[in-house]
């Protein structure tokens, strides 16, 4: 039968921690169980995932009818556009994090370019980290094994 809006009391495998809550919905495609908790009036709830797999099925407990979901509130254009505005910009940092790790580079290069790249503008070619100094042409390049003998300026 339908849980959604029941009762729940459950012991999770392995420590056997007891979790009560309200069944807020269960998804079969990642055998997900997510758990109402802690409501305050209407507006404010915690909600905790568990994985189905997790938790000890001889021990769950339902009590209370089922009901059916809440309807959920609205939201307004300008909210949406706010939340994609943040993903997008949340996208292009990770993105940029991509490009601060050195491909086929050791952990000591790696470490250096990180050292490097807190107070300048450095970037990757190949295994040579290429710092700037308010233009490419005035940067240096530092070819392993990013030494002092091994820097450049560039041309």
């Amino acid at each position: 039968g339908d849980w959604c809006g029941r009762e729940v009391e459950l012991k999770m495998k392995g420590g056997g921690e007891v979790i009560r809550g309200e069944v807020f919905t269960y998804d079969k495609g990642t055998d997900t169980l997510v758990l109402k908790e802690n409501c305050v009036g209407q507006q404010i709830a915690s909600y905790r995932m568990l994985k189905g797999s997790r938790i000890d099925a001889s021990s769950v407990k339902l009590s209370g009818v089922a009901k059916a979901p809440e309807p959920v509130p609205s939201v307004s254009e300008a909210t949406i556009a706010r939340m994609r505005e943040r993903e997008a910009n949340s996208v292009a940092k990770e993105l940029a994090k991509g490009k601060n790790i050195g491909e086929n580079v050791t952990r000591e290069a790696q470490l250096i370019f990180n050292a490097l790249s807190k107070t300048m503008t450095c970037r990757w070619a190949a295994q040579d980290i290429l710092v700037d100094f308010g233009t490419p042409q005035e940067g240096v390049r530092i070819q392993p094994p990013y030494d002092g003998g091994k820097v450049q300026g560039q041309k």
